[in-house]
């Protein structure tokens, strides 16, 4: 009997869906808003492809790497100004289009993040942007797959356990690979999106990040009756919902693929603090790279992207989720544990408040003490967890 992996320790990568040829294994998002495999037991013959393609289980660590992080930023000021930090990505993406490559990232579709494929430079703004959602990646394995076995250069984006997903799917290493994983804080439900959609009809999400006023301002755009609205994420009700880690699907809270050197090529993020370095550069945005491969710094090198060496310790102080990916807070609060019943049964001013922030009434004060309290457990949590770390680093 086929096992695959459970609720606590699916990341929903979505890898299994792709490796089952008989079309027993669908991608399904279920009621707590989070992607999931369901196996149809009448068309499983048990060969075992789904099990032997999941990351679970598997090590993501890349024990013959000797990571190296790097300030960057790209030198086109379009790319740069249209991205969430450094604009990095779109220029990779422009050098691997450019030399015949694919490049494979997430687009917003209907306010749902999805994987795509795309070799065309006119589409790379498609792919900018973060989306704070996890992408529907059914497919994209196997996509990727015939395009490296006909020898084409193909560019794979995503977060952690995607890129994993897809290694551990592929079962073997290609030279014309690229694999860029992003810096991930885990992803929201499903449910929070529908639930603002279904609260402002004719609504849809098309940015959770831009620009416009520079790059330490989180702004958020949606189209409300085919009228752009821009909220900061901080005080939004949808954006403080999606970036709350209330909702996270819980392999999230205990996610076995952060770590300083890792399979990927590249590790992609912002690049907070990096104004102390490179001051005249900050408001434009700047990402930080850690580079776990030769490929991934020739790519780099030849692509055009401006980088500068930094030591690793302190893109970890600054970013810290590259190499912390526990929230024993989160996954413990009551609104994740009754996360389905919550949203579909709470009127949406007294879900405004639980998920939100937004209080309204006076005994939303007790919401606000309880939100308070759990953002203060989990922040005494990170901090000394990530002190130790930097102790335990600076001890080697």
């Amino acid at each position: 009997m086929i096992k695959l992996a459970d609720k606590n320790s699916c990341t929903g990568c979505m890898a299994c869906v792709d490796a089952c040829s008989k079309g027993a294994i669908k991608g399904v998002i279920e009621q707590d808003g989070h992607w999931y495999p369901h196996l149809s037991t009448d068309k499983c013959i048990e060969c075992g492809l789904c099990v032997k393609s999941c990351p679970i289980g598997k090590s993501y660590t890349n024990a013959n790497s000797s990571s190296n992080a790097y300030a960057a930023w790209s030198n086109n000021g379009d790319f740069r100004q249209t991205s969430s930090s450094g604009g990095v990505f779109p220029t990779i993406s422009q050098y691997v289009i450019e030399n015949g490559g694919y490049v494979v990232g997430v687009c917003m579709e209907n306010s749902q993040a999805k994987h795509i494929v795309i070799s065309d430079v006119e589409d790379i703004p498609l792919l900018q942007g973060s989306k704070y959602q996890q992408s529907d990646s059914r497919g994209i394995y196997a996509k990727c797959r015939e395009l490296l076995i006909e020898n084409k250069l193909v560019l794979f984006s995503g977060t952690p356990c995607q890129v994993a997903g897809l290694l551990s799917y592929l079962k073997k290493p290609y030279q014309n690979l690229i694999t860029i994983d992003v810096i991930c804080a885990g992803v929201p439900s499903r449910l929070v999106i529908d639930k603002y959609r279904k609260e402002v009809p004719n609504s849809q999400v098309v940015t959770y990040r831009d620009k416009v006023y520079g790059w330490t301002g989180l702004n958020m755009t949606t189209i409300e009756s085919g009228v752009k609205i821009r909220n900061s994420v901080n005080g939004d009700i949808l954006g403080e919902a999606v970036a709350g880690h209330q909702t996270d699907r819980y392999s999230c809270y205990d996610c076995k693929f952060v770590g300083e050197s890792r399979k990927a090529d590249i590790t992609i993020g912002d690049f907070w603090g990096g104004g102390e370095y490179f001051p005249e550069q900050k408001n434009r945005g700047l990402s930080v790279l850690i580079v776990h491969s030769k490929k991934g710094l020739d790519v780099i090198d030849k692509s055009g992207v401006e980088y500068h060496q930094i030591p690793l310790i302190y893109a970890i102080k600054k970013n810290p989720r590259i190499v912390m990916g526990t929230n024993i807070v989160g996954k413990w609060r009551l609104e994740r544990i009754f996360l389905t019943n919550c949203i579909k049964s709470l009127s949406y001013k007294n879900y405004a408040a639980l998920y939100g922030g937004k209080y309204s009434a006076k005994w939303h004060l007790l919401i606000k003490l309880y939100r308070y309290a759990m953002w203060k457990l989990g922040l005494k949590y990170s901090v000394n967890k990530i002190k130790k770390y930097i102790r335990t680093y600076n001890e080697c």
